[in-house]
């Protein structure tokens, strides 16, 4: 019932149908709600469309700017007023019709919307790569140790001619200079 954000007030109270698609979202993953899977990523899209996109699968989309959209379909990407009242009653006459056929599909009532639906699981995670012999990161492991070495090593010599005096650290040549 508490699930504010800036486009939806509080008090409010899922669909039905919303929550049948997490608890079988649940189900699917044994339980438990993968939050970087594609599938709670679809829902949060359903219960909060304005500040959720969509999450196509992967490589099925491509994004486009909207002057290389002009460029490619010939149309332009902003709608007039005209045309967004258009779109939405477009949008309202597909809901209806949805609604229709849920009705007479499945004998649900006919207030209640059928939510556009892919079952296809993609949870996103980062799994590091490997280092299973290639001569790249075998060679970045030696760089990286001599580096690691070579700034040991210099560090020590610093360090060992700071505490024999600050004599020991200026060289024969500068001391030569500055001699009075």
């Amino acid at each position: 019932e508490r699930l504010p954000s800036s486009t939806v007030d509080v008090p409010r109270s899922l669909d039905a149908s919303l929550v049948e698609r997490l608890e079988g979202i649940a189900e699917h993953h044994g339980g438990t709600v993968p939050l970087h899977g594609r599938l709670f990523a679809q829902w949060m899209h359903h219960a909060y469309p304005r500040e959720c996109p969509y999450p196509h699968l992967s490589g099925t989309t491509q994004q486009m700017t909207s002057s290389k959209y002009a460029r490619e379909t010939g149309e332009s990407s902003a709608l007039d007023h005209d045309g967004l009242l258009w779109e939405v009653e477009v949008h309202l006459q597909g809901e209806r019709a949805g609604r229709v056929s849920a009705l007479a599909l499945e004998g649900e009532e006919a207030s209640t919307p059928r939510l556009p639906w892919s079952t296809e699981e993609e949870v996103f995670t980062h799994t590091p790569a490997t280092s299973s012999g290639s001569s790249l990161s075998r060679w970045h492991s030696y760089t990286s140790g001599s580096m690691m070495a070579l700034a040991i090593g210099s560090l020590a010599v610093w360090a060992w001619r700071a505490a024999s005096g600050p004599k020991a650290l200026l060289s024969k040549s500068a001391r030569a200079k500055f001699a009075v």
